[in-house]
């Protein structure tokens, strides 16, 4: 148990730093304390691979996330994803995924799960329920922010501050999310709080279609960790790809920093679950 609770440690140690710092052997052995052989001895027995073909992967996997969602040019991703070269980052680019980047970026689709080839009993997977869900008018207040990518984190507190209000006198709240992209690598989040009065807000609409059903109960704290592991582990191992269109969640509270949260992501391909 004390193994495993020390390498899910170290995964999110390398998901929370992957861009801030080059990440290596030597940065691990010095957060965890151990040695460096017994360290890559655990890792792989408890992920299935190295340490290193491990955050080459999740380099990997988040490059495909800042090809798809950001218009950042391939050149900074490069950069900001520590490659010592755009070259470098092309030819390991296409080995893991059998695409070049600007290849990647122009498909009709978004799937990377080749960039996860670790055990999956091992990480924090939340199977996803496929269900068809018709489509709904719906109306509410719109909310506009920005979020770092990728968009994994969809909790600013501005939002929160509305979704606080609302389940003063409410059980329950839905929200959909559209989103886009800004040249500086950022995400501009077009949240709708959704409202029974309609009298003041345009329509918006769920279009019919497939959807991935999440659901967990936990506190606000644990949402990011939540959101975060759905789309960087669940969707991409199932073989799942996010669709257009909104999405919609919905936060029920049960008690003091007790929630459920329930989530519908729009999907093209289900066919790949297995």
């Amino acid at each position: 148990m004390l193994k495993r609770m020390t390498i899910n440690a170290i995964l999110w140690h390398i998901e929370s730093n992957i861009e801030n710092t080059p990440l290596g052997i030597n940065d691990l052995v010095k957060y965890s304390g151990y040695s460096r052989r017994y360290l890559q001895l655990i890792f792989k027995r408890y992920t299935g691979i190295p340490i290193g073909s491990y955050i080459q992967l999740r380099r990997i996997t988040r490059a495909a996330t800042l090809l798809r969602i950001t218009q950042l040019s391939i050149l900074a991703i490069s950069e900001q994803l520590f490659y010592d070269s755009q070259q470098t980052f092309t030819r390991e680019f296409k080995k893991n995924t059998g695409y070049t980047p600007l290849q990647y970026r122009k498909t009709d689709h978004w799937t990377f799960h080749q960039s996860h080839k670790g055990k999956k009993d091992n990480i924090s997977l939340h199977l996803p329920q496929i269900c068809c869900v018709n489509s709904e008018m719906f109306y509410g207040t719109e909310i506009r922010y920005t979020e770092e990518t990728p968009f994994f984190n969809p909790a600013s507190d501005y939002k929160w501050n509305i979704v606080d209000t609302l389940l003063l006198n409410n059980k329950n709240v839905c929200i959909s999310h559209k989103v886009s992209s800004e040249k500086c690598g950022k995400l501009v989040v077009n949240a709708v709080v959704w409202r029974h009065d309609n009298s003041f807000t345009p329509p918006r609409k769920i279009k019919k279609g497939l959807f991935a059903y999440f659901s967990f109960r936990g506190g606000r704290d644990d949402y990011w960790r939540y959101m975060h592991n759905i789309h960087t582990w669940s969707l991409p191992i199932y073989g799942l790809q996010r669709g257009g269109g909104y999405d919609i969640e919905k936060i029920t509270k049960y008690g003091e920093n007790d929630f459920l949260f329930e989530f519908h992501i729009p999907i093209r391909n289900p066919s790949a679950i297995s």
